[in-house]
């Protein structure tokens, strides 16, 4: 509980740390202090950041064996808590492989946790996939919308109840700055909003609730 309590190296891939009280020391859930970070999300009364630094040389059975319960590294992602999760979506990691066989560094799946330490990735994406992804709809895990970063994830509580109703992801690279607005209301099926002319175009964008 202090500085490196976890022993891990310093730069690793897809790192969260966790603050149990403002001021008080990090800890790693799977990682060391926050610096470098990009996001960072908060659930009473922990705060939570996510670094994304990858170096395979500091590579070990401890760092492996946390990377299978976590998503895979990536950068300028989004982040929100929403019904009492943790969620990520999208992101920049290394070129690889997409569903259609071309290669991307650009991210299009969903990720949800409980607790920061073990992650589940949303394994059956739902939505209008024919406005954008339309390939792939039968991947299962990649979002109707075009996998991007730069881009935000906000919870909304629509009707005023206290309690939050949907997800809103919006903006980001696509790869060009986008404009579109896309929700959930239980991270799976994703509705597609609008894209409209009136509306500029953003990239390494952020929201916030009021």
């Amino acid at each position: 509980s202090g500085p490196m309590a976890c022993g891990l190296p310093r730069r690793m891939a897809a790192v969260l740390c966790v603050c149990a009280a403002v001021g008080a020391l990090w800890r790693g859930a799977l990682g060391h202090p926050p610096d470098d970070t990009v996001m960072n999300f908060a659930t009473q009364p922990r705060i939570w950041l996510s670094l994304n630094h990858t170096n395979p040389a500091h590579s070990s059975a401890q760092v492996l064996a946390a990377l299978e319960r976590i998503p895979p590294p990536r950068a300028f992602h989004g982040s929100a808590v929403f019904k009492q999760r943790l969620w990520i979506a999208g992101g920049k990691t290394s070129r690889h492989s997409r569903y259609d066989t071309t290669f991307s560094d650009r991210l299009g799946d969903v990720w949800y946790s409980d607790n920061g330490d073990e992650w589940t990735q949303v394994g059956r994406l739902r939505g209008d996939f024919q406005v954008q992804e339309a390939g792939a709809r039968q991947s299962w895990t990649t979002a109707p919308w075009w996998a991007r970063f730069g881009h935000s994830l906000t919870s909304v509580d629509v009707d005023l109840d206290g309690e939050d109703d949907i997800l809103v992801l919006s903006g980001g690279f696509a790869p060009d700055p986008m404009n579109d607005i896309w929700w959930t209301a239980d991270g799976g099926d994703c509705g597609f909003c609008r894209s409209t002319s009136d509306v500029c175009t953003h990239g390494m964008q952020c929201t916030q609730r009021w």
